[in-house]
């Protein structure tokens, strides 16, 4: 009895270290490199990053985590203008996730904490959030819903989008700065190989304003019903297509959100090439300018406008020459709208990138991209470089 006593002593001691063996831990630190030429001004900027991220397994399969990561960055803007130094910290990733199955053929996930959360669409909601995710899949039925407050988070790292005359305050110096509150929900029914491999996707999303520690959106909701059919059209030939409709306080009418991409893989170098049509409704008697959650940049422009009032179609092209080497290229061309609402030619723009894998804990990249406008005082060119440690 003492010896049974004295082992089941020694297995409870011995527990807590096969936790730690089985943690994942580590980090990283980059440095960018950023220039832009605007109207023969040239703007340099100077970003480094530090994260830590830390992973604990609460089971022996590991289907069950707590993870965090913290985030440390120290900017330098420069022009002949002006020079600014900023210092910004945040906790990135708060998050406890389990998933178990129900059967031989179905899982649920949960997940609860400051995550990244993205819409169907990958443009109206792309950010962290302080909230809840439940999802069922049963294989040919996925089912899933996300509910999150957005007021805790940083503003330094999470850009909301606000209507006119909101009475949210942002100053950019302020280590943390609390974000603009919403609250937000999002329900997603997809149904993978629906036919021929099809997949169809229908997504509600809402944002509703509520009062937080910094500024007061009450008055400002926004709701938006998606639908996306994606599959292959071909073996090496796909195809994505979604169409977004909108409403928000304040609209006359509806606003659209509707992109499509075909994309060809040839077997060749890992390359792909596809072509990109978007279209992002302005406001006319019969819509709205749409807008979205997170703000995102839709062109190279100086200006660096938004999802909305804008159509644009071009061609994107990636290959692999070597394992430790990815290049891609871009074009395309911008019509935007004006104050009727009808779309006028507005520029067109290229970008190339490269990354570069020096060794298995270092990545190197390099980019290129310039606006040619109309207007040419929007004109822009941006170079950047950027070497990333992993630790």
């Amino acid at each position: 009895m003492k010896k049974l006593r004295f082992l089941s002593i020694l297995l409870s001691l011995l527990a807590p270290l096969t936790i730690v063996q089985a943690l994942d831990y580590g980090g990283t630190a980059d440095n960018t490199l950023k220039f832009a030429l605007n109207d023969s001004v040239l703007t340099t900027s100077d970003m480094q990053n530090v994260t830590a991220y830390l992973k604990v397994p609460l089971n022996e399969n590991s289907t069950s985590y707590l993870a965090t990561e913290g985030i440390a960055s120290f900017k330098v803007s420069s022009s002949k203008y002006a020079s600014d130094t900023y210092l910004w910290l945040d906790l990135s990733l708060l998050k406890y996730q389990t998933m178990f199955n129900t059967n031989a053929d179905s899982q649920i996930t949960i997940s609860a904490g400051r995550f990244n959360m993205t819409d169907a669409t990958g443009i109206i909601l792309d950010q962290r959030s302080d909230g809840l995710y439940a999802s069922y899949n049963a294989q040919r039925f996925i089912v899933s819903a996300y509910a999150a407050y957005t007021g805790i988070l940083n503003r330094q790292y999470v850009s909301i989008l606000n209507q006119a005359g909101s009475t949210y305050s942002y100053k950019q110096k302020s280590v943390y700065q609390f974000a603009s509150p919403y609250i937000l929900a999002l329900a997603n029914v997809s149904l993978p190989y629906l036919f021929l491999n099809q997949n169809l996707t229908v997504e509600m999303l809402g944002a509703i304003g509520t009062k937080g520690p910094n500024g007061d959106n009450s008055d400002y909701n926004r709701v938006y019903a998606t639908l996306g059919l994606d599959g292959p059209i071909l073996q090496n030939l796909v195809y994505s297509i979604t169409t977004t409709f909108s409403n928000y306080t304040g609209a006359e009418a509806l606003s659209n959100l509707t992109q499509a991409s075909v994309t060809f893989y040839p077997n060749f170098m890992y390359s792909s090439i596809s072509a990109n049509f978007l279209y992002a409704s302005s406001e006319t008697s019969s819509t709205s300018e749409f807008t979205g959650i997170s703000s995102q940049t839709a062109t190279l422009a100086y200006d660096e406008p938004e999802y909305a009032n804008l159509i644009k179609a071009g061609l994107k092209g990636s290959i692999k020459p070597l394992d430790v080497l990815l290049v891609n290229a871009g074009f395309d061309l911008v019509w935007s709208a004006d104050d009727s609402g009808a779309y006028g030619y507005d520029g067109f723009q290229l970008d190339a990138g490269a990354q570069y894998q020096l060794f298995t804990d270092v990545l190197l990249s390099a980019s290129v991209g310039t606006y040619f406008a109309k207007d040419t005082k929007r004109n822009n060119t941006n170079f950047t470089v950027k070497a990333v440690l992993s630790f």
